[in-house]
């Protein structure tokens, strides 16, 4: 898969509502719509790149050697991790903490 698919993947992903389709006739609700999948798009791309970077660093850490030419293959566009229909609660004071990132999971436990 190529960026351009990968990345028309994850929107796919994103916008489950009515299959997919927009079916509003006026701009500004098209325009919500698309600004909305922009804005969650972009916010799944940081995180996965806040992600790769810190997996890439602990690789490194542990004496893996991480080829550059490698790293080009990997785009934050990733999305099985990603639960669209879930519950979600956000902890405000937590939040207003700040906090490192959640430790990375073992693949080996």
């Amino acid at each position: 898969m190529n960026k351009g698919e990968a990345l028309h993947s994850l929107r796919s992903h994103l916008f489950y509502a009515n299959q997919g389709e927009i079916k509003t006739q006026q701009d500004d609700q098209l325009l919500n719509q698309v600004g909305c999948l922009n804005l969650v798009t972009n916010a799944i791309i940081v995180w996965n790149t806040v992600y790769i970077d810190k997996v890439v660093q602990q690789l490194q850490q542990e004496g893996y050697a991480v080829d550059d030419e490698n790293l080009k293959h990997i785009w934050p566009t990733r999305h099985a991790h990603i639960n669209v229909y879930g519950q979600y609660h956000f902890d405000k004071k937590r939040l207003r903490k700040k906090h490192p990132l959640r430790a990375l999971r073992n693949p080996n436990s």
